[in-house]
């Protein structure tokens, strides 16, 4: 003979219980992931951070001796643009030497 099943006579109650439960289950294993994720996101910025704070000596000397080649290439280029101001100022007087020469020159042949 079958035995016969009978659900209790509150059983949409338990199970509105059941879903209540396992939703409420679900949001707490959702707000421990989150949790998780937020802390592995913190330490990542905090390794990442000393990361930073381990390669700032490192950036530092590299930086200075960039600097310190600057300085080299901008002392070559004073000391060229000096060269040429010597130059340029030699053909500045050579001109007016020669003007003054013409003027005298003009002078006397018209004179």
């Amino acid at each position: 003979m079958a035995t016969q099943f009978a659900l209790p006579s509150d059983w949409a109650i338990i199970l509105t219980r059941m879903e209540r439960s396992l939703a409420h289950a679900e949001q707490l294993a959702q707000d421990r992931e989150d949790a998780q994720a937020q802390s592995a996101m913190k330490s990542f910025h905090a390794v990442a951070r000393q990361d930073t704070l381990n390669q700032l000596p490192t950036r530092l000397y590299k930086l200075e001796d960039r600097v310190r080649l600057a300085e080299q290439d901008i002392a070559v280029i004073d000391r060229s643009l000096a060269e040429a101001e010597t130059q340029f100022r030699a053909y500045l007087a050579a001109t007016e030497a020669l003007r003054a020469k013409l003027t005298q020159w003009t002078a006397r042949a018209i004179g």
